[in-house]
């Protein structure tokens, strides 16, 4: 979890941003982003109101951050009664908790999950899709780190590079088989650069590659970022 706070203390004006982004699309298309942006922190009553559909990434143990990336909260920001379904506990499980809707990625597979409030019925289509690495250059500094990517889809610069910021360099990314890459993101502050940008010494202290996958439609990020230290 310490690794989860200092993300969102660098960037939090892109997860919001990006949230905001993602909500407006799911009313009318199958979007995902692979982590929190996408589905959760929703609002109930307002999400599943035009049948929507998500494909959202399950993250493996070797995640570190996967027990939280696998946890979907819809927020009750009314505090209204609620009941709710699953149609495949084994894909995804719907439970109650605090007052809100939660929604945990079990497997791969389809579902949908319908709540129902104030008289109303929502409905969420879920497709669960299990984590790939989306990318087959990841160079950051003169190294390739793509193959890094296999287990865990965010790194840590200090297990690979000295230093208080990333390195400087030619920065080269490339899509593994049947991804594409939508947007290559350097921070802090944030700055959305094209393939081949040379990072300078001692300004940068993340990376976020954005990819889709062509078939699914799930869309993967790749991060590297610079740990705060204490």
């Amino acid at each position: 979890m310490e690794k989860t706070a200092v993300r969102w203390s660098l960037r939090i004006t892109v997860a919001l941003a990006a949230a905001i982004a993602c909500l407006a699309l799911s009313a009318t298309s199958a979007f995902a982003v692979g982590h929190y942006a996408n589905l959760n922190g929703a609002t109930m009553g307002v999400v599943g109101g035009n049948n929507p559909s998500y494909v959202l990434v399950k993250y493996p143990k070797s995640c570190d951050d996967s027990t939280w990336m696998n946890e979907i909260v819809l927020n009750n920001e009314d505090d209204a009664d609620f009941t709710f379904k699953s149609t495949k506990p084994k894909v995804v499980t719907a439970k109650k908790k605090n007052g809100n809707l939660h929604l945990y990625l079990k497997k791969a597979g389809k579902a949908k999950v319908a709540y129902w409030m104030g008289g109303e019925k929502y409905v969420l289509n879920i497709t669960v899709v299990n984590y790939q690495n989306p990318l087959k250059t990841f160079t950051v500094g003169g190294k390739n780190l793509a193959s890094k990517l296999k287990k865990d889809n965010i790194l840590e610069s200090s297990d690979y590079f000295k230093g208080v910021f990333l390195p400087a360099g030619k920065l080269k990314v490339a899509p593994a088989s049947g991804w594409v890459v939508k947007e290559i993101l350097l921070g802090y502050p944030d700055k959305v650069v094209k393939n081949g940008f040379k990072m300078k010494k001692g300004t940068w202290s993340y990376l976020i590659v954005t990819c889709m996958n062509k078939k699914t439609k799930a869309s993967e990020y790749a991060e590297i970022y610079v740990p705060v230290k204490k």
